[in-house]
């Protein structure tokens, strides 16, 4: 189990392209595409290195004009289905 100040990181490193506003993923592996928005995008670059929700929420809220507990809630979703489909980890 993880909480808030469990870091992440990207489990296999995704062939990526921009296709106006969205951010496509490419899992050849599992032949899926993943789609992410803005957001999503910023979050999957910084997770390059391993980032817990906490640090990303910081980050995200000096871009982004949303309440801290929103922002914290809807990461912590991303990210659970991020590890649930294997492309991210926690970092050990």
């Amino acid at each position: 189990m993880w909480n808030k100040d469990t870091k992440f990181k990207i489990t296999n490193q995704l062939p990526a392209n921009q296709i106006g506003d969205d951010y496509i993923l490419l899992d050849a592996k599992a032949t899926k595409t993943h789609e992410l928005n803005e957001i999503g995008k910023i979050i999957w670059t910084q997770l390059q290195s391993p980032k817990s929700i906490k640090e990303l929420s910081t980050s995200l809220q000096d871009t982004f004009d949303i309440d801290r507990e929103t922002l914290e809630n809807d990461i912590t979703d991303f990210v659970g289905k991020l590890e649930q489909l294997k492309l991210i980890s926690i970092d050990e």
